[in-house]
């Protein structure tokens, strides 16, 4: 198998994790695989805005907004019980 199946320090680290990872990352990026991926993604994307889907961060401000005006009118509504005493 030519260099590749060599041991010692060069073979070695042709077979780490991180080569390994690498490698397999640079065959999806040139394959097929990746244009299935990038189209999954964009139909995807497409479905979750038709759908009115947010991000989660989207979602996350938007409960913190909620919390503070469940807040504000619970704060409200005891102002105008004290001030009907």
């Amino acid at each position: 198998m030519g260099d590749a199946s060599q041991a010692g320090a060069g073979g070695e680290e042709r077979f780490s994790p991180d080569w390994l990872k690498n490698r397999l990352g640079e065959l999806l990026r040139n394959s097929p695989a990746a244009d299935l991926e990038r189209n999954l993604k964009a139909v995807l994307n497409q479905g979750a805005q038709q759908m009115g889907l947010v991000t989660r961060e989207e979602f996350e401000v938007r409960v913190e907004l909620v919390e503070r005006l469940a807040a504000r009118v619970a704060a409200l509504e005891a102002e105008l019980a004290a001030l009907r005493k």
